[in-house]
């Protein structure tokens, strides 16, 4: 079952009691720090035209916002990145374990 969140399909997983809410692999890192700080879930599924392409957890939204690159950290501008991207580049650092 397909939700709209901020403009973005993000899909309800149903585990016994428990609902989980996926993320679209489009979504921005600031919708999808918003949408985990309201859902009080902090390790969500992520998933592209309804495939599972991995599990992104809150801490690894801070290492990738508070990682510096040429000594510089914009963290204005990697709030803007896709969840996908950070997947991909946390993934080549080698600081993403779950992906699919």
């Amino acid at each position: 079952m397909g939700v709209n969140v901020q403009g973005k399909e993000v899909f309800l997983l149903e585990c016994g009691s428990d609902r989980h809410v996926g993320l679209h692999s489009e979504q921005l890192v600031i919708e999808v720090i918003d949408i985990m700080l309201k859902q009080e879930l902090y390790t969500m599924p992520v998933f592209y035209n309804k495939k599972y392409i991995g599990v992104v957890r809150f801490k690894d939204l801070i290492s990738f916002l508070t990682h510096e690159e040429r000594e510089e950290n914009l963290i204005f501008h990697k709030l803007n990145y896709s969840i996908e991207s950070v997947m991909i580049m946390l993934t080549e650092r080698g600081e993403l374990a779950y992906t699919a």
